[in-house]
């Protein structure tokens, strides 16, 4: 007994929008970013594919913009609760270029931890603060 392929033509999963049907339950799909990939329609339903790959590599349109910024404080080593303010940044590559050792991933998962940062001698903390709607 074969089983009938369901068409899910215009569908969308996350950011994929799916165009057409290849074969052997794989389809063609349109990202929000404009690139195609194909895709298996059970990782597609699953949620195991959400874009062609532009939400990894980071690539982000303009509806993606953040609505937050981040202060950096530079800490007092002899009293932590004291903190300066080193200053502020208004996106990632900002915030990359003030620590240029830490990639972006170690910087969000710091940020997201509460750690502190440790450039050169001194000790910073990040604080992610919400700029309210756009």
């Amino acid at each position: 007994m074969s089983r009938v392929q369901i068409d899910i033509t215009g569908n969308k999963y996350g950011k994929l929008t799916v165009i057409k049907y290849v074969d052997n339950k794989k389809w063609l799909c349109r990202c929000d970013c404009g690139n195609e990939k194909i895709a298996d329609s059970c990782n597609l339903k699953r949620g195991n594919i959400r874009s062609c790959g532009c939400i990894r590599k980071g690539k982000r349109n303009k509806s993606n913009i953040l609505k937050y910024f981040f202060a950096i404080y530079e800490e007092n080593e002899v009293y932590q609760d004291d903190e300066s303010l080193a200053g502020v940044c208004e996106d990632y590559e900002e915030l990359h270029n003030f620590f240029p050792d830490y990639t972006f991933a170690t910087l969000s998962s710091l940020i997201a931890k509460n750690r502190p940062l440790y450039f050169g001698k001194k000790r910073y903390r990040i604080y992610k603060i919400n700029k309210g709607e756009e």
